[in-house]
């Protein structure tokens, strides 16, 4: 296994010292898989106040990670490291992902207890060039198997978020999940109930484009979502009814965009399968909110403002409702959310809106209110009150739309004034 020389010289002084250094995790597992890797997580049974002292003579510097963890970074010339002192870990009955116990100990044969796959348990004694695998991974990455060091039902009910970690380390690296393992995953998925939607939201970002990592022809990673039911628990969703179901159908469109839409393209797809028929519009956003807010995924404001967006148009194509409005927000969308939009809606949708683009081009409607023949000011200048101009231009732009007025500033300015009119017997305004 190739090691640079900077990782050897440190091995070397730990050797001094009485101590074997050990690469662990990602760096062997895909070295053993003839892949490249930049993680290099170091591990031993040596303190970490000795490392420390050990870094400071070797002239490398050391920050703390998570010292109850018994981890710090370690960087020394242009190369940085993790070490993490061999330990033991319990815990709570809460199921959350971070250990409310650890004791150090001393050996491997405990230490490898605490990793969540074979594969990523595989040791590389620096000083012996020599490979400690006490669990199997060796084989399991022979075999492209995915399995727990200890008991599936063990391992994961420690820690709920490897069920997404098992599903992501399965796509990157082409791997059949164990039967058993794959039922555990399955049973303890409500586990993730009580992981921080930051790192549920992190592990999401990267599972949906792990097969695109290592180009891997067949990706499954959707169908596993399904079969782990983690949404109910992801989304906080408590409407049996309403737990979604990824379509064969909507999986295979997932699957055909490209990395940078494949988050946004998941939870569409996800409030699609939730909603499933023509809903309105204050409906969908009650949905959305719910799901992807505060209470349930905690995605990012934009995150929720351009999904919803997207399902909006979709559901109105695909529903045959306002089409003009939706192929013009379609044509204003970036080439991404278009990508997202073509995947989703169906054969007749799509016809709706090639055909709608067509009339929209033919007549030269405004894609915006800004493409009106008609500004605020002008509008103001016809003496409308300013409170009730953002409400007259919304008006002008669905008439237009509507090819009940043509987009001239003389037309555009009488139904001004006859809207402002209007308005103001609605609001009994006396002035």
């Amino acid at each position: 296994m190739k090691v640079n020389k900077e990782v050897r010289k440190i091995s070397s002084e730990f050797h001094k010292q009485g101590y074997s250094l050990y690469l662990v995790g990602g760096y062997v597992r895909n070295s053993l898989m003839n892949l490249t890797s930049t993680d290099l997580d170091i591990t031993s049974n040596m303190p970490v106040e000795e490392v420390i002292k050990l870094c400071d003579n070797l002239g490398a510097k050391c920050k703390s990670i998570n010292r109850r963890l018994g981890s710090i970074q370690i960087t020394y010339n242009n190369t940085t490291l993790e070490y993490t002192q061999f330990r033991k870990e319990s815990y709570s009955s809460n199921k959350e992902h971070t250990p409310n116990q650890v004791d150090f100990v001393e050996d491997i044969a405990t230490d490898v207890l605490r990793r969540d796959f074979t594969i990523n348990s595989i040791y590389y004694d620096i000083h012996k060039s020599q490979i400690v695998d006490l669990v199997g991974g060796v084989k399991d990455i022979a075999r492209r198997s995915l399995r727990t060091p200890r008991d599936p039902y063990e391992t994961l009910s420690d820690d709920g978020l490897r069920i997404l970690r098992g599903i992501r380390f399965a796509n990157t690296y082409g791997l059949k999940i164990s039967r058993k393992t794959y039922k555990c995953m399955q049973i303890y998925s409500p586990l993730l109930r009580s992981i921080s939607k930051e790192r549920i939201l992190s592990e999401l970002e990267k599972i949906v484009v792990s097969d695109l990592s290592y180009n891997i022809s067949s990706p499954t990673f959707v169908s596993m979502l399904n079969d782990c039911n983690v949404y109910k628990y992801i989304f906080g969703l408590t409407n049996e009814n309403r737990l979604p179901k990824i379509s064969r159908k909507l999986e295979k469109s997932i699957y055909t965009l490209p990395s940078q839409c494949r988050l946004i393209g998941l939870l569409v797809a996800i409030i699609i399968s939730i909603v499933r028929e023509d809903i309105p519009h204050n409906q969908l956003s009650y949905i959305i909110e719910t799901t992807l807010g505060i209470d349930g995924l905690k995605a990012s404001r934009n995150t929720i403002s351009i999904v919803e967006k997207l399902s909006l148009i979709i559901s109105n194509l695909n529903h045959d409702k306002d089409i003009t409005n939706a192929s013009i927000n379609y044509l204003t969308m970036s080439d991404n959310e278009r990508l997202i939009v073509e995947s989703f809606v169906t054969k007749q949708g799509k016809s709706r809106l090639d055909n709608t683009i067509k009339f929209v081009k033919a007549n030269n409607l405004p894609l915006s209110i800004h493409q009106l023949d008609i500004s605020a000011q002008e509008i103001i200048d016809l003496n409308i009150d300013s409170k009730y101009v953002s409400k007259i231009l919304s008006t002008l732009y669905n008439q237009v739309l509507n090819m009940s007025v043509p987009n001239n500033k003389i037309h555009l300015g009488k139904l001004a004034i006859d809207i402002n009119n209007t308005f103001k017997k609605t609001k009994g305004d006396r002035t």
